[in-house]
């Protein structure tokens, strides 16, 4: 009897087509991605587009949106305003042992469907790394990290209610 009931409630909730596994939870079924200019003082000049391209690809792969050109229910936009690294940890013998790159965007969140649920904030995230490592060295694989953190607090934001 549980499992059939279980099995009903699975039924109604993959039927209704509001609700993916992943998290998802928008009645809108077509989005649009915005490329996020990169305003900061430090340019790093893939970021505005390696930025964009993973928030367009979380939420193909993620959610049941469309993504389209600019006709989007759900309109993502904004600019990178910060892309900066500092000392994150000192040592005892006061030497940065760490260093931290974080990522600041002025985020716009459009939902055309239900004003209510638009809103413009800045989102920022970050990632450490060994302070005995060269910026050119890591920047790739830290940036990318930073990326992905903010993609999920945006998917968190919007998509999923959170």
């Amino acid at each position: 009897m549980i499992r059939l009931l279980l099995f009903a409630a699975l039924l109604a909730l993959a039927g209704c087509g509001v609700y993916s596994f992943t998290g998802s939870s928008t009645a809108a079924s077509t989005a649009t991605v915005m490329l996020f200019e990169n305003k900061a003082a430090r340019i790093n000049p893939s970021l505005s587009q390696d930025f964009t391209e993973r928030l367009q690809n979380k939420l193909r792969v993620d959610t049941r949106l469309r993504v389209v050109k600019d006709t989007g229910e759900l309109v993502f936009s904004g600019f990178i305003t910060d892309y900066s690294f500092a000392p994150a940890a000192v040592s005892s013998d006061t030497k940065a042992s760490l260093t931290r790159l974080t990522i600041t965007l002025d985020f716009r969140f459009q939902n055309r469907l239900d004003s209510a649920k638009s809103f413009q904030r800045s989102i920022s995230n970050y990632a450490d790394f060994e302070a005995s490592l060269s910026i050119p060295a890591v920047e790739a694989d830290i940036s990318s990290q930073v990326i992905e953190k903010l993609v999920q607090d945006i998917f968190n934001q919007t998509v999923t209610d959170w």
